[in-house]
């Protein structure tokens, strides 16, 4: 078996306090981006959106169902390329087969939303939350595979500092550019901007090869249904770590009668 290409060593440490500085950097940045988009916006878009995307966190944080942890374990006992590309490709696959469900429950929910008695409000937020989950679980994901080969702090860089700062760039064009700024071009925007950053980062390196290898994987159905079933009590961890951090405004709207 090839091992994985990996970077200059670095300690544990080191590392550590390379993430926090990328977090503390990244907090600042999300501090500027959700001003600026909430100035941008106004009060009832950027409710719509934020609303959108907190549900969008919380779907994308369920859709592995615990095998993205699976996942970590994995790869962080094992130094082999195909190893690290098998996992890879699993948990890609598993994630794959439960967005599509939710993918399809959303929009049965937009589609069908009068006759259920969804107000045009939530129609919306559900529109997006599905225009807007899938990158989210892409770049969770891409977070998960690069935390053990590359090391925390290079692997939180793209969606922690890149991320928000792109996207202050992009609504400060539209702005200038008099493009209607609703909740649907911020969600349109940002999806795009989480798919273009996933792109990039796993383009080349050691991350690339991975991915690389990952595609020409074949994964069977039963391989998937056990990795469900492995990582399912993953779930509760994951999904209420998530619910403590973006159910705020989702309480918000439903309690100001969004």
């Amino acid at each position: 078996m090839s091992s994985v290409p990996a970077p200059k060593p670095i300690t544990l440490l080191s590392d550590a306090f390379g993430a926090m500085t990328v977090r503390v950097i990244g907090m600042v940045l999300l501090f500027a981006s959700t001003t600026l988009a909430a100035r941008v916006l106004g009060s009832e878009e950027y409710g719509t959106f934020n609303a959108a995307f907190s549900l969008a966190v919380l779907l994308a944080t369920f859709a592995p169902l615990g095998s993205d942890r699976i996942m970590l374990r994995n790869l962080s006992t094992s130094n082999s390329t195909e190893d690290a590309a098998q996992e890879t490709a699993q948990t890609h696959h598993t994630t794959a087969v439960v967005a599509g469900l939710l993918f399809v429950f959303l929009m049965t929910a937009v589609i069908g939303g009068n006759a259920a008695g969804l107000s045009d409000g939530w129609q919306v937020t559900l529109f997006l939350t599905a225009m807007m989950f899938i990158p989210v679980a892409l770049t969770y994901l891409r977070q998960w595979v690069a935390v053990p080969i590359l090391g925390a702090r290079v692997a939180f860089i793209p969606e922690q500092t890149i991320l928000p700062l792109v996207f202050m760039i992009i609504l400060g064009m539209l702005k200038l550019l008099r493009f209607p700024m609703t909740a649907f071009s911020a969600a349109f925007s940002f999806a795009g901007i989480m798919l273009a950053i996933w792109f990039w980062s796993i383009r080349g390196g050691a991350l690339g090869h991975i991915y690389r290898i990952a595609i020409r994987q074949k994964i069977t159905f039963g391989a998937v249904r056990q990795r469900l079933k492995t990582g399912l009590p993953f779930t509760g961890v994951a999904l209420g770590t998530a619910m403590l951090q973006r159910s705020l405004p989702l309480v918000i709207v439903a309690t100001c009668g969004f």
